[in-house]
């Protein structure tokens, strides 16, 4: 369950997605220079980037030719269509909760916490 104030995750794109959408650009009409094809040194480091930053880079190697809102606009269908593997979507090691009431209702309630070690050097009240 997420409330209302968070805000989601920024998502970000799997190497298939960016592999789809490089595959994409290639079978079109534009024309993309050496530095577009290097977007992973640019944007990478160890973890892939986000959805955000891609689409920034490939708008701004690609530019205002005939075709390329198309091509950007197409991002987040292959974003949803590949997802990115995270660590918790493999199933080893994680509890699924189908009922939400009952799970709650399952837990008991903890002890009070209390100082890891009682040094008796904070102040007390007069009252």
């Amino acid at each position: 369950m997420r409330l209302h104030s968070q805000k989601p995750a920024p998502k970000k794109i799997s190497v298939a997605a960016a592999e789809a959408f490089e595959e994409l650009v290639r079978n079109s009409n534009v024309v993309v220079g050496e530095e577009g094809w290097g977007w992973r040194e640019d944007l990478c480091g160890n973890d892939q980037p986000l959805v955000d930053e891609f689409k920034k880079h490939w708008q701004g190697v690609l530019g205002d030719q005939i075709g390329v809102q198309e091509l950007l606009q197409a991002i987040p269908a292959l974003v949803e269509g590949n997802p990115f593997e995270t660590e918790a979507s493999s199933k080893e090691g994680v509890t699924c909760i189908e009922d939400v009431k009952a799970f709650k209702a399952s837990l008991e309630v903890s002890e009070e916490a209390t100082p890891l070690v009682e040094w008796g050097d904070l102040p007390v009240a007069k009252f």
